[in-house]
C-alpha cells in the first residue's frame, strides 16, 4: 500500500511485515557535461515497525497530519510528524470483517471503509474523543468491495466489487445513483465455457 502527501512532498508505503516507511522527495541539480539536470530521489525520513501485518490501504489527512491505515479488521490512525499511533479502532464492520478498501475525503474529513460483506461505511472523527461516528452505510454490492474513489467534495463515491459492478453513490443521501456493469464483465458472463 502507498499514499502521497502533496503538501509535505512525502511518500508513505506499507509492507506486509507491518513496516510503515515515510520518504521525502529530495530534488537537487546535478552538473553534467550537457549542463545542469534536476534529479529527484526519495530519502527515508522515518520507519515505523507497527506490528500490524498486512496493512492494505493508506490514506493521508494533510490538514491534521494523520495517516489512516487499514489492517485486517482494524483502522489505525498514525501521526505523520512523530509516527505515534494515535488510535486503533476495531469492529467497524459486522463480526470484525476485514477492511478491504479505504478512501479519504479531504474536504469533509470523512473516512470511507469497505469490507467482505459488500457494505461501505462513511465515518467522521469529530469531538474530543476522536472515536469514529458512523455517518452513513451504503448497501448494494453483493460481494466484497475493492477500490473506491471519492469526488465532488466528498459527496460522490465510485466503488468496485467482486460482484462485477461499479456503483456510483451519493454519500450524503446514502443512495446509489447508478450501477454499471463493464462490457468486459458482461461479455465474460455470457461467454460459453
Amino acid at each position: 500500500a502507498s499514499a502521497w502527501c502533496e503538501g509535505r512532498q512525502e511518500l508513505l508505503t506499507a509492507g506486509g511485515d507491518g513496516t510503515l516507511l515515510f520518504s521525502c522527495l529530495h530534488a537537487e541539480y546535478q552538473v553534467t557535461t550537457h549542463g545542469r539536470r534536476l534529479m529527484s530521489r526519495l530519502l527515508p525520513r522515518m520507519t515505523i515497525c507497527s506490528g500490524y501485518m498486512w496493512t492494505r490501504h493508506l490514506c493521508i489527512d494533510e490538514a491534521e497530519d494523520r495517516v489512516f491505515a487499514a489492517s485486517d479488521g482494524s483502522l489505525l490512525i498514525w501521526c505523520m510528524r512523530t509516527g505515534a499511533l494515535k488510535s486503533t479502532m476495531t469492529q467497524l464492520h459486522p463480526n470484525g470483517a476485514a477492511i478491504l478498501s479505504l478512501a479519504y475525503c479531504e474536504e469533509t474529513r470523512h473516512v470511507i471503509t469497505a469490507s467482505h460483506d459488500g457494505a461501505i461505511k462513511k465515518w467522521a472523527f469529530d469531538g474530543p474523543s476522536r472515536r469514529p461516528i458512523e455517518m452513513a452505510a451504503l448497501h448494494g454490492h453483493l460481494r466484497k468491495v475493492g477500490p473506491m474513489a471519492v469526488g465532488a467534495r466528498g459527496q460522490l463515491l465510485l466503488s468496485c466489487s467482486d460482484d462485477g459492478t461499479i456503483r456510483h453513490w451519493h454519500t450524503e443521501r446514502a443512495v446509489a445513483l447508478a450501477t454499471h456493469v463493464p462490457a468486459a464483465v458482461a461479455t465474460q458472463a455470457q461467454a460459453p465455457l
